[in-house]
């Protein structure tokens, strides 16, 4: 082989392993390129998602204070441990109000499912006394349900007509009334 030819195929292998190198090192730049890209496209959907997810937070804290006072009413409908006695002493107010004699028996705190206290209720009073302490019970602030009520005049149980109670007689007899009243409790957080 000619030198000249030595020299020129040098020369080819020389600019051949160059382009090579070229081709690498661009094929290097684009593979770091599509990474970056990679990177960024998955950076702005979590830029988008953390948009819609504050957004969604702010929607929501916008939406909690409208219905906070709701809430709190809500809550307020619910005895906690040191309003117990003070919603005693309520119901021994609207007893003397009402008129009638009252004694609350064995009182029964339940922890689960839902807490509540029940209270066995002794009532002594005619009629429309009894009916107008029970409706006075039932307008307090407190979430309460009559589990029993039983009524017994003399040794006769009475059926009464809640829906229309200015038909009883005013001189009715004593009725005896006993009562089961479940009380709701604050729930535990």
């Amino acid at each position: 082989m000619h030198p000249s030819h030595k020299k020129c195929l040098t020369n080819c292998l020389f600019a051949c392993a160059c382009c090579l190198a070229t081709l690498v090192g661009i094929y290097l730049i684009i593979q770091r390129i599509n990474q970056a890209s990679q990177q960024i496209r998955q950076t702005k959907e979590n830029l988008a998602n953390w948009d819609k997810k504050e957004a969604y937070f702010r929607e929501l804290s916008t939406e909690r204070e409208k219905i906070n006072s709701d809430l709190i009413a809500i809550d307020q409908g619910f005895l906690n441990s040191e309003q117990i006695i003070q919603f005693i002493k309520e119901m021994e107010n609207l007893a003397q109000k009402s008129q009638i004699q009252q004694e609350i028996g064995g009182a029964q705190k339940i922890e689960e499912p839902i807490p509540n206290l029940v209270l066995n209720l002794s009532l002594e009073a005619n009629f429309n006394q009894t009916l107008h302490y029970l409706a006075q019970l039932e307008s307090l602030q407190y979430f309460s349900k009559l589990n029993k009520v039983q009524m017994i005049s003399g040794t006769t149980k009475l059926a009464a007509n809640l829906e229309s109670p200015d038909k009883i007689p005013s001189g009715s007899p004593i009725i005896k009334t006993t009562l089961e009243l479940t009380v709701f409790l604050t729930p535990k957080k």
